[in-house]
């Protein structure tokens, strides 16, 4: 929106912040479909006759991502190896780094009857193999294996207390 509100808002022969003036950013923004993260977006980017617009909303694959995959035989190798007691399974998935604020998941990593598996890697995951000396570290995972990943887990847990949709 910032670049769309600032070429609309800029007279069209001064330079925006980007370098262009306002007509050439306009033209390079307005493409074939132009795509807005919410309804408010799309109403503001319409306010600055921002044509074809489409609503790009935040969702999840439902194929790759089904919960029928808890019932397939990759899913119980994967709890069994996770919760060989039959634990409940709290998993994570993201970026190990400060900013998402891990540490906090040493309050139930000791838990009876609680499994902790992260999924990602980043600049925390040595502090964090440290902290959590019980948690299971998977690693970056994608596609098929993330998507059994999540399947698995009984619950997920997102500790981070500064995330832009938290």
């Amino acid at each position: 929106i910032s670049a769309c509100s600032a070429a609309s808002r800029t007279a069209s022969s001064t330079a925006s912040p980007c370098g262009r003036s306002a007509n050439g950013l306009r033209r390079t923004i307005l493409g074939h479909q132009n795509h807005g993260p919410s309804s408010a977006a799309i109403e503001e980017l319409t306010a600055h006759g921002v044509p074809r617009l489409a609503l790009w909303g935040r969702g999840v694959d439902t194929s790759t991502y089904s919960p029928q995959l808890k019932q397939t035989p990759e899913s119980a190798h994967l709890r069994s190896r996770l919760a060989p007691d039959g634990e409940v399974i709290v998993g994570y998935v993201g970026r190990l780094a400060p900013e998402k604020e891990l540490h906090r998941l040493a309050e139930i990593a000791d838990l009876p009857g609680v499994s902790l598996a992260l999924v990602g890697d980043g600049p925390s995951r040595t502090d964090l193999e440290r902290l959590l000396p019980r948690a299971h570290f998977l690693g970056r995972q994608e596609g098929a294996l993330l998507a059994l990943s999540y399947a698995s887990f009984d619950c997920f847990c997102h500790t981070g207390t500064k995330e832009t949709f938290g």
